[in-house]
């Protein structure tokens, strides 16, 4: 068993984070909203758009819920941790949000390709959210004399995405997100 997590003292301002991230870093709502697949197109190269400003918004926001619910998730467990928080159950409780922020990269991905007017901007995004992935792939291996700098590092991480988040939503025609 890995050393115990002393994680109350830190553990306020990264739940902040956290639950800002999950309500505004990701699309602002846990609400599903039924994406619209990208129309077909031919097998030749363009950068014409295959969804319009509305559909690729829709899609967003389509893609984002399920990282906002594993980030709510996530945020409901880590207010009940305490000093006797091990890395272990960290990365556990980790996992599922982890999970869904590298599904979310890929989904990402792919309306770059169907929206390109956007694509620079999601790139970006994806760039934004990698590290905080690593982050949470990395919480297993922190103990008692870890465990405050990988909360900051976390907390760092999320705080980096609010900016990309904030020019995707515009380039999508979305309102910005609730904070």
């Amino acid at each position: 068993m890995r050393g115990k997590l002393l994680l109350t003292a830190t553990l306020g301002p990264v739940l902040a984070i956290v639950a800002v991230f999950v309500l505004a870093g990701c699309g602002g709502s846990t609400k599903t909203i039924t994406q619209i697949a990208p129309a077909q197109t031919s097998s030749q190269t363009s950068s014409a758009a295959t969804m319009t400003k509305q559909q690729a918004g829709q899609a967003y926001l389509a893609a984002v819920a399920p990282a906002n619910a594993a980030g709510d998730a996530l945020t409901a467990k880590m207010q009940a941790y305490s000093d006797s928080t091990t890395g272990d159950q960290v990365s556990a409780d980790a996992q599922p949000f982890e999970q869904q922020l590298t599904t979310l990269n890929a989904k990402l991905l792919a309306l770059a390709n169907s929206y390109p007017p956007a694509a620079s901007d999601l790139k970006a995004l994806v760039s934004a959210y990698n590290p905080v992935v690593g982050d949470l792939q990395s919480a297993s291996a922190q103990n008692a004399f870890s465990a405050a700098s990988w909360v900051q590092q976390l907390a760092s991480d999320l705080s980096k995405t609010k900016a990309a988040v904030a020019i995707v939503r515009a380039d999508l025609g979305l309102p910005p997100a609730k904070s």
